[in-house]
């Protein structure tokens, strides 16, 4: 009878090491399927999703590609999955990097591009022109000019703030108030048909207008614009404060000039200035009396004389 022999090319398993490298480099490939799709059927908002996911698969196939070289340790084994995983997680994983990096480069861009977006539109401020008069009496001032002079006035006058206040959201708060203008327009202080509507006209600018930047800084401006239109913290009261004095101070230099223009009551100005005696006797002050300077000159109405 023939014998029967065990040939050495009798087929061996594949290495268990090399079987799950095949297998992450699958799975990591599904995840990159999985991104894919995610970029494309959300915003942006959702931009974390998709940098996790990036992660979570990059790890996956760098822990592949280890599996899959120390798959090679072990003896009596096949190692053709071990050196298809170890190919496939080194690719994914190079190609992992690379489209993280890609997207790391694409949103410093995007990001860059809002923000000089933001910087070249917020430039038409300077064409929005408000009733108070330069201090020569020229020609009214524009917002820039006005915002631009209550962030030096910010810094001069914060020693007679006689509450505790945070100059550095004081000043980028003065400056962004009236960038919602640009859409809104200028309402004047003593308007009573446009301060009817100013509110909503200037909600809805500020929906645009901070939406151009980044999510994070458009948030930021919102934020600060909100806190000065509620006129309740330490910051938005100071920066009230300086809203409502430049422009007396301009009145002042001008010889009245707005407030005979728009017959301008004592009454209306005492109402908007009912608040500055608690933040700064000091200011307040020398603001009444150039009021009553101005009451007397005849350049405002006089309607609480008794």
């Amino acid at each position: 009878m023939a014998k029967r022999y065990r040939y050495a090319f009798t087929k061996k398993k594949e290495a268990a090491k090399g079987k799950l490298s095949s297998f992450l480099a699958v799975v990591s490939l599904l995840l990159f399927g999985t991104a894919v799709l995610i970029s494309f059927c959300l915003d942006e908002t959702y931009g974390f999703i998709v940098g996790g996911v990036c992660l979570f698969a990059m790890l996956l196939s760098i822990y592949g590609f280890i599996m899959g070289l120390s798959s090679f340790s072990e003896e009596n084994r096949a190692h053709r999955t071990s050196i298809l995983g170890s190919i496939a997680n080194g690719v994914v994983m190079v190609g992992w990097l690379g489209f993280f990096l890609m997207g790391v480069c694409t949103m410093d861009i995007e990001r860059m591009k809002k923000q000089l977006d933001f910087i070249v539109e917020v430039d038409k401020v300077k064409q929005i022109f408000r009733q108070t008069y330069l201090s020569d009496g020229t020609r009214k001032e524009n917002d820039a000019e006005h915002s631009w002079h209550l962030a030096l006035s910010a810094i001069l006058l914060q020693e007679y703030a006689e509450e505790g206040m945070d100059l550095s959201r004081v000043i980028p708060m003065v400056l962004i108030h009236d960038l919602v203008e640009i859409d809104a327009g200028d309402t004047y202080a003593y308007d009573a048909a446009g301060l009817s509507t100013q509110a909503e006209r200037e909600r809805k600018a500020a929906d645009r207008i901070f939406g151009i930047l980044p999510e994070d800084q458009g948030a930021q401006f919102r934020a600060l614009w909100e806190e000065f239109e509620e006129y309740r913290s330490p910051d938005a009261r100071y920066a009230h404060l300086l809203d409502n004095f430049q422009p007396l101070l301009l009145n002042d230099a001008s010889d009245g000039k707005s407030w005979t223009e728009h017959q301008v009551k004592k009454s209306q100005i005492y109402r908007r200035n009912r608040y500055i005696p608690e933040i700064s006797g000091e200011i307040w002050k020398e603001m009444s009396s150039r009021i009553e300077k101005h009451v007397e000159l005849g350049h405002i109405v006089d309607d609480l004389k008794e």
